[in-house]
């Protein structure tokens, strides 16, 4: 969640990994992110809430540090997806 509550991100794992960003007043779902792995271990956004870290497991099982998926965020405010 961002630090002024206005957003919160989820993770799916498995066949169609993907983080989800919801704003979290409304519930609606304002962005998807398709991931290229299997598992999610962290999602994190920065400190301004605009970058969106995801750290996992890449599809062939291994867990690598580097693996880290950075995600600008530029829509705070959304359509209904």
């Amino acid at each position: 969640m961002t630090r002024d509550s206005s957003l919160l991100a989820s993770g799916q794992t498995g066949a169609n990994c993907c983080v989800r960003v919801w704003n979290y007043k409304t519930a609606d779902c304002l962005s998807v992110f398709k991931v290229n792995a299997s598992a999610l271990f962290t999602i994190n956004f920065s400190e301004s809430g605009s970058v969106l870290a995801a750290a996992g497991r890449d599809n062939h099982n291994k867990t690598v540090s580097s693996n880290v998926i950075l995600m600008s965020i530029f829509v705070v405010e959304g359509p209904k997806m």
